[in-house]
């Protein structure tokens, strides 16, 4: 697959058409986009999840689905993918926005909800929301192949691009540093290029 080339024009036409399209696709967007989280992370964040006074933000599930015959349930809250998918991470001001406008009356209360209050899957997501979004702002070509994780992909090559050091990326991100150098090789390279110099004066 052909590498994306991400436009910080682009992205943030992508994020200012999120905010007005409405909270169902603006707050799981904002948890990717400037949080690095995987889609069923995002839609597993809780209120209790976010701390404004230490400037914090906690991933501990992830939403699944399930087969009904297990526990007679479709979808369940699940520990997320790896141990080091359980994390911390700055809380950034985009999502601690959502929180002063959201008007949450509890701390277990999910970050975003379905119109019926209840909390979503990843494909439900991506197909009731995600994809008609994208293709209603002229992005569903570029995003089509992984639609959600290109927005986390964003978040890593931003942050190595601002010289974070990896193994801090990586945890933030929930991942290993060898998947992150080998995901994000291109920004790496980036980096390591500009400390060559240039031009050599004798």
């Amino acid at each position: 697959q052909e590498d994306i080339i991400f436009e910080d024009e682009e992205m943030n036409y992508l994020y200012e058409e999120a905010k007005k399209y409405g909270k169902e696709i603006h707050i799981p967007i904002a948890l990717m986009m400037y949080g690095g989280m995987r889609v069923s992370e995002a839609l597993a964040v809780q209120v209790k999840n976010i701390d404004m006074k230490k400037g914090t933000i906690q991933v501990t599930k992830q939403t699944k689905a399930l087969r009904k015959s297990k526990h007679g349930k479709s979808k369940g809250l699940v520990p997320p993918k790896t141990a080091n998918s359980v994390r911390t991470l700055p809380l950034p001001n985009e999502v601690a926005q959502i929180l002063l406008d959201g008007r949450y009356e509890n701390k277990d209360e999910f970050l975003f909800t379905q119109a019926n209050g209840d909390y979503a899957v990843k494909k439900n997501w991506s197909n009731t929301y995600m994809n008609k979004f994208l293709k209603k702002i002229g992005l569903w070509e570029k995003f089509k192949a992984q639609p959600n994780h290109l927005l986390r992909k964003y978040y890593g090559s931003k942050k190595i691009l601002e010289g974070v050091p990896n193994h801090v990326v990586a945890k933030w991100m929930g991942t290993s540093v060898t998947v992150l150098e080998t995901t994000y090789a291109k920004e790496l390279a980036t980096i390591e290029k500009s400390y060559y110099q240039t031009e050599v004066n004798v």
